[in-house]
């Protein structure tokens, strides 16, 4: 039975958890601890140990770094139990905080109670794979193997690329196989995939808010905006206000709707990690990690890499692009590989021509397939067309009505 804590002296947000793990979410134990809000972070994780918790919920009237103290003691010692943080100071900053502390999520004071339940049902999936795995038989392995890539493009830091990365890859796959790729903009308040790829959407991301419980195939498939290349793009709203309403029930429903129907979905990201981000991340196959050569680019992806390590996401294949890798500034492709762990899986040097077709709207793979500045692009496209043809054009027959 998994048990949760409640770190907390307000009796709504201890009704409202109630209320969101439901009488259908049997096996939950939670146990509130008002005396622990005013401990020092190290008695108060001490103390939690002690109730042999899964889950542990702090707040909201604890201190936003206070709550990161503790969270980090528990991260450092029990890294089995996962952490939830209810603050008034949601920021991104707040997030990758929380992120290197090993806390599972950051969420609002007046939290909805669905939307709690849910946190901690992810927290209890994260507390799972924490812990030390049994051994298993590999010869009575009966699990059949995924065909779909979701390939998810993350940059912590701005200016790195990642929309120019992700669009060119989409296309490029989206050449190969026809109606067979989803690009899905996650950067929910200023994505820019629409003005990369020169649409005009009809609808965006921004419709499904609030439809993760029912949101269907069909319903999906009218939300997207078929580009003349066979890619279908998820576009972001226009108002950033629509944005912040989609929550990560909605991205993962998105996610596991259109990875069901095709076989690429690449999926492009705010700078930084956000909540919806880190949803794509924990669903993904594959990650591709994009820095451009200076050192703070170089630096955030680092801690990104360090915090995800420590939140158990180890799972999806990592894929490092350096973007302006012929720079001269003094830091070389060695020194990149050095600090981040990881090879250089494709090198894009600086060129004007990415800043034009970029301006233009249409991926470097398309304006000029087969140059030397495409070629990076191209390569990065080789390291994920292992899937089946026989799955493209599973959308073809709603080119008409997804326009």
């Amino acid at each position: 039975m998994s048990r949760i804590a409640l770190v907390s002296n307000d009796l709504d947000i201890e009704r409202r958890l109630l209320q969101g793990i439901g009488s259908d979410r049997f096996g939950r134990l939670v146990s509130a601890h008002p005396e622990l809000v005013d401990a020092a972070p190290g008695d108060a994780a001490a103390a939690l140990f002690a109730t042999d918790a899964d889950v542990v919920v702090l707040g909201p009237a604890m201190e936003a770094i206070t709550a990161l103290a503790i969270a980090e003691a528990i991260d450092a010692t029990h890294p089995e139990i996962a952490t939830l943080i209810i603050t008034d100071t949601t920021s991104p900053e707040l997030w990758e905080l929380a992120m290197h502390a090993g806390a599972r999520g950051v969420l609002p004071p007046d939290v909805d109670p669905s939307r709690l339940g849910d946190a901690v049902e992810r927290a209890l999936e994260v507390a799972d794979r924490r812990r030390p795995a049994p051994v298993i038989d590999l010869r009575e392995r009966t699990e059949p193997e995924r065909t779909s890539r979701v390939i998810t493009v993350v940059a912590p830091k701005g200016g790195s690329g990642k929309t120019t990365t992700s669009t060119n890859l989409a296309a490029g796959l989206a050449r190969q196989v026809p109606d067979g790729v989803a690009l899905v903009d996650l950067d929910l308040q200023f994505g820019d995939v629409a003005d990369a790829l020169h649409l005009e959407p009809e609808h965006s991301i921004g419709d499904i808010r609030g439809r993760a419980a029912h949101l269907d195939s069909a319903e999906l498939k009218m939300l997207l905006t078929r580009h003349e290349c066979g890619l279908f793009a998820l576009c972001a709203p226009d108002d950033p206000a629509t944005g912040d309403e989609v929550g990560p029930d909605d991205v993962a429903a998105a996610i596991a709707v259109l990875s069901a129907d095709l076989p690429y979905v690449v999926i492009d990201t705010a700078a930084g990690v956000d909540e919806a981000t880190l949803t794509a991340i924990e669903m993904s196959t594959d990650l591709v990690l994009v820095a451009s050569l200076d050192v703070p680019s170089v630096r955030n992806l680092r801690k990104l890499l360090l915090a995800m390590d420590r939140l158990g996401v180890t799972k999806p294949t990592r894929h490092l692009v350096l973007n302006r890798a012929g720079s001269k500034v003094g830091i070389s492709v060695a020194d990149v590989e050095a600090t981040l762990g990881l090879e250089v899986a494709v090198s894009v040097p600086s060129s004007r021509s990415i800043t034009l077709s970029t301006n233009d709207g249409v991926p470097l793979v398309l304006s000029d397939p087969g140059s030397s500045t495409a070629r990076p692009f191209d390569e990065l496209v080789g390291r994920f067309t292992d899937v089946p043809a026989a799955r493209a054009g599973g959308f073809s027959r709603f080119r008409r009505s997804a326009r």
